[in-house]
């Protein structure tokens, strides 16, 4: 929850940032995506006081667009930059095309994970919804889905990732507080 990352940087240096597993086993975090939908301000006053590590990020409602994730700069917290990505098509290409269809790279869980975690990810169902046009296939909105949302965020990242391994070598650097 936001209110366990403000702690989390407040316990520690924002520029080191940690976590432990269940096991106590320690883990450097080098990058990271943090819903900014509740606690807006918080989350971007963490980020930013954490920057270059952790960005807002935030779903969209739009059914389509032309990219699945956008950066935009923020006026305040000058300089920190927001990620938001269209929540029906990143859905649909983790739970339909990942889990569903098994489309490679497979979507791999460890035999010890939570059954939360397992309920969350099967209990997703594409729902037909009347709309002024006609209808539409849409998510439906599963209540207290954090493992869900944390294993979105995370195909989040990795389109983030491709996207800044295809342009390649050579272009310019953005500047500190932004990817």
């Amino acid at each position: 929850s936001p209110e366990d990352l403000v702690a989390f940087v407040q316990e520690g240096n924002p520029a080191r940032l940690t976590y432990k597993d269940a096991t106590g086993r320690e883990y450097n975090v080098n990058r990271g995506l943090v819903d900014s939908g509740y606690l807006t301000e918080r989350v971007y006053n963490v980020c930013y006081a954490t920057a270059p590590v952790l960005w807002p990020s935030k779903g969209s409602d739009a059914a389509f667009g032309k990219d699945p994730v956008r950066y935009t700069r923020l006026q305040t917290p000058v300089g920190l930059g927001l990620y938001t990505y269209i929540d029906n098509d990143i859905k649909t290409e983790f739970y339909d095309w990942k889990i569903n269809r098994r489309r490679a790279p497979l979507f791999r869980l460890p035999m010890n994970c939570p059954e939360g975690l397992i309920a969350g990810l099967s209990g997703q169902q594409l729902i037909t919804k009347r709309t002024a046009g006609g209808t539409s296939q849409q998510w439906k909105k599963l209540p207290n889905d954090h493992y869900g949302d944390c294993c979105k965020l995370a195909l989040v990242g990795w389109q983030i990732l491709k996207e800044t391994f295809a342009t390649g070598p050579g272009i310019e650097k953005p500047a500190t507080g932004t990817p």
